[in-house]
């Protein structure tokens, strides 16, 4: 019996509901669109209105969370028929590995765009919750479309290459790893922060200092 994409694809979402993956995308989406709208609150004499926090909403999910979010799910969909030793009866049916894998990268292009629209919800909603000026229903169709396609090209920008990975089925994840990855990739940034720093910034910071004047006598 030949099973269809359409099968592989219904069996996918509902194996979603199993796990809190769908969970863990909602609070990536809550912390991307305050990140985004905190800036509101800055007393920088910028214009706070509409159009200014759904782009800080575009490029917060494009630079920060989404492809977090985004190679964390795809892994999370691709290394669950391993860690649940399920490939071996999935391959009995049978299904086609790359049947398989080509499903698993439709329902997370399909979870991108929907994150994206609840992005852009979040964004309209906490916009109109602050009384921003400029919101009005086209230019949220507008900013809506922008924020979905640019998750949508994100997504494919992060594809993976059908031969990247080919003979390496020996590399394994573990904790220790990780930590260390991240604690280096942050010590890295520290690093290069400091090294990179503007040359005129500790001088523009040491020269508003002095010209601040103390209160009082």
């Amino acid at each position: 019996m030949k099973i269809s994409m359409h099968t592989v694809i219904l069996t996918e979402i509902r194996k979603l509901r199993r796990y809190s993956i769908l969970r863990a995308g909602l609070i990536v989406v809550v912390l991307s669109d305050l990140f985004a709208f905190a800036p509101v609150f800055a007393n920088d004499g910028v214009r706070k209105n509409y159009t200014l926090v759904m782009n800080n909403i575009l490029e917060s999910n494009c630079t920060y969370f989404f492809p977090a979010l985004i190679l964390l799910t795809g892994g999370f969909l691709a290394r669950r028929e391993y860690t649940d030793d399920t490939l071996k009866n999935i391959l009995a049916v049978p299904v086609p590995l790359r049947k398989l894998l080509s499903g698993k990268m439709i329902v997370l292009f399909f979870l991108t765009v929907f994150f994206g629209i609840l992005s852009g919800l979040l964004g309209t909603f906490l916009c109109f919750a602050a009384g921003l000026p400029d919101l009005t229903l086209p230019l949220a169709a507008e900013w809506m479309g922008r924020i979905v396609l640019g998750n949508a090209f994100l997504f494919i920008a992060l594809l993976p290459d059908p031969q990247c990975g080919d003979g390496y089925d020996f590399v394994r994840y573990s904790k220790e790893g990780a930590c260390f990855s991240l604690l280096a990739v942050f010590l890295i940034s520290v690093i290069l922060f400091l090294v990179l720093r503007p040359a005129g910034m500790a001088d523009r910071m040491k020269t508003s200092k002095k010209a601040t004047r103390p209160k009082g006598w």
